[in-house]
């Protein structure tokens, strides 16, 4: 069947079905980002020290060292202390350059991860108990070191402690860290497939009704004015009186219409059609479509065209209720 619209009506733009080789191509391209980047988004996600949230916080880092360097520290002296919230261990050497140990995140014995900044440069050496485990001379409590934070000469750098490792610990930079890189990818792509899912919950639901309701349904033209009308009734029946009116143009019509658009239409047949409200759909000055709309039993029946049947919606569920809201709000102030 061959879809006709009134004269000086705008069709509706309908897209092609090539859009899917497109949107394939885009999730294929997204699954390898996510991928790539997980590890990433796995460390920004929990506050993990390193290059990019040293970068993103190197104010509140740097800021930290200049309170402590203000701070009455005599040479040799070490303290702790806490800063911004965050737990601070500095010590001042007897040539009076400071090391300063900032803990960042502190999963207890989960770990407990941070930097250090020193005013010498920092040179990393086996661990005294893990041989096979890298250190960097700090105060507190975070004796090895993670990474030197590029770009900073040696100065900055991020440490840590997994107390959770024991003895199994001196293999935490290969194989520990392979592992966090696996969760952090599948971390990454539980995002992507909950974005995806979101994203499919959230399409309009495909159009069940008649085909001759299509047209003033689903692919409702382009309109650029509507008629919102409260009906009078008379023994739940209306007669075609009207009792109050409101027009809707420009923004107010297009989202109106949009909405109108994504209810969601079905085949089932309705038990009865006592209308409370109606709605003209205008483009260009022309009426393309007059509906009378039922919440008893979430039925449209079109007046103009006349097409002889209703059409049933899902007047109880989000979107409907959103168009009842809208019709009721229209009249709140008739009664």
């Amino acid at each position: 069947m061959i879809q006709t619209y009134p004269a000086g009506v705008m069709k509706p733009t309908r897209r092609r079905r090539t859009r899917w080789p497109w949107l394939i191509l885009a999730i294929m391209l997204a699954s390898a980002l996510v991928y790539a980047l997980g590890p990433l988004i796995w460390h920004l996600s929990f506050g993990r020290p390193g290059h990019a949230d040293f970068y993103l916080h190197q104010n509140e880092y740097r800021n930290i060292v200049t309170k402590i360097k203000e701070s009455p520290l005599t040479a040799g002296a070490e303290t702790s202390t806490r800063i911004d919230g965050l737990l601070v261990n500095a010590v001042r050497s007897a040539s009076g350059s400071y090391t300063v140990t900032i803990t960042t995140v502190d999963w207890h014995h989960a770990g407990v991860y941070g930097y250090v900044f020193s005013d010498v440069p920092l040179t990393p050496h086996p661990n005294q108990n893990y041989p096979d485990s890298l250190s960097v001379d700090n105060p507190g409590d975070m004796p090895f070191a993670d990474k030197r934070i590029i770009g900073q000469g040696g100065h900055w750098w991020s440490v840590y402690n997994n107390l959770l490792r024991g003895h199994a610990f001196r293999n935490l930079s290969g194989e520990n860290m392979n592992r966090e890189k696996k969760i952090g990818r599948c971390f990454a792509i539980f995002l992507l497939v909950l974005c995806l899912v979101s994203g499919a919950l959230g399409r309009t639901p495909r159009f069940q009704g008649r085909k001759e309701f299509l047209p003033y349904t689903r692919n409702l033209p382009v309109v650029d004015k509507i008629e919102l009308l409260k009906l009078k009734l008379k023994d739940d029946r209306w007669d075609g009186e009207i009792a109050a009116s409101k027009v809707l143009k420009g923004s107010e019509a297009q989202k109106l219409a949009s909405l109108w658009r994504r209810q969601t239409y079905s085949s089932s047949l309705a038990a009865c059609h006592e209308p409370a409200y109606a709605i003209k759909f205008y483009s260009r000055e022309r009426l393309i479509a007059y509906a009378s709309v039922c919440w008893s039993c979430n039925s449209i029946y079109f007046i103009k065209p006349n097409l002889h049947r209703t059409q049933s919606f899902a007047g109880g569920d989000k979107r409907g209720d959103q168009l009842s809201e809208i019709f009721r709000l229209a009249f709140t102030a008739t009664k």
